[in-house]
């Protein structure tokens, strides 16, 4: 028997590889597609090109094309959450211009099922594959090496948003948070799910074709060059303001989160408002950290310089 699974594909504009992504998206293996697609603009013409390229492989029962906030991709993603009506037991997102294999949904719920905990929020994230304009191989994103849980969530995402699937226990948690205006969707369902003792799945495999090219919102973070990037972002305090947010939407549904994550939390919030001591001494008492030894040396040293 398929499993009913609802993407949620969310756009700002009509670009010439959908056609290649929707396709993919249709000839996934034994699963049941329903499709959800938000489009974060009024133009009418872009409007009319998803709905007439949807409506092409899709019946009219197995899709619905809604209005994104126009508050940025992550809110359009987390809206979407919030709008939708599904009874799938499983949920996945989906970028506007990849290439999905067409297992990728049934190894994900392959791994989730493995988890026999019915009523726990789990999280499927995977590796990334990074092609070019023309579909050509550039290289897999990196390997998550350590433990996947609050510690690591606080600071950091462990997988894209384009790779995730996650069950019923988790979309309805994150439909009665409701609307956050956070930096990125991926990272903040990867915090909640990591706060309140859900189960984290992360496979090394990879069964999406993420295309780099000019126009990326968001572009992969290998290199030197987005390396750089980060660290700009880091010293101008763009990712303390991130930080800020998170904390703030973790505080208003505090009743959720274990007793542990809340332990933890409070310790996070001190190394971002207390002196130069205390950032130090709650910095390893908190036990946060990233996934490689280069990361963890950054962020201790952004620690102290307050830019977390």
């Amino acid at each position: 028997m398929k499993t009913d699974v609802t993407i949620i594909l969310c756009t700002h504009k009509y670009v010439k590889y959908a056609k290649q992504q929707i396709i993919s998206i249709k000839n996934q293996i034994n699963v049941n597609i329903n499709l959800v697609v938000s489009i974060d603009s009024n133009d009418i013409s872009i409007i009319k090109k998803w709905t007439d390229l949807v409506g092409t492989y899709f019946s009219k029962d197995n899709y619905i094309i809604l209005k994104g906030p126009q508050k940025g991709f992550s809110s359009n993603f987390i809206n979407a959450i919030i709008k939708s009506n599904s009874s799938s037991e499983y949920m996945a997102f989906s970028d506007h211009d990849d290439i999905w294999d067409n297992n990728k949904l049934y190894e994900a719920i392959k791994c989730i099922e493995k988890i026999n905990k019915r009523n726990t929020p789990i999280l499927y994230g995977s590796r990334t594959r990074y092609i070019d304009e023309n579909d050509k191989f550039l290289t897999l994103s990196n390997t998550m090496k350590k433990s996947l849980g609050f510690k690591n969530s606080l600071v950091q995402c462990f997988a894209g948003g384009n790779t995730m699937v996650f069950n019923r226990n988790l979309f309805l948690l994150i439909k009665k948070i409701g609307f956050v205006d956070v930096s990125s969707h991926d990272w903040w369902l990867y915090i909640i799910a990591s706060a309140v003792d859900g189960k984290i799945i992360y496979d090394k495999n990879s069964y999406v074709s993420y295309r780099q090219h000019q126009n990326n919102i968001i572009g992969g973070n290998k290199g030197a060059l987005q390396s750089a990037i980060r660290i700009k972002r880091v010293m101008l305090g763009e990712y303390k303001a991130w930080n800020k947010n998170n904390i703030y939407y973790l505080i208003k549904n505090k009743e959720m989160i274990s007793p542990a994550s809340i332990k933890i939390l409070s310790d996070f919030i001190k190394i971002q408002n207390g002196n130069f001591f205390e950032r130090f001494f709650y910095f390893f008492r908190s036990g946060i950290y990233r996934q490689t030894f280069f990361g963890n040396v950054a962020i201790f040293i952004f620690t102290l310089f307050k830019k977390i």
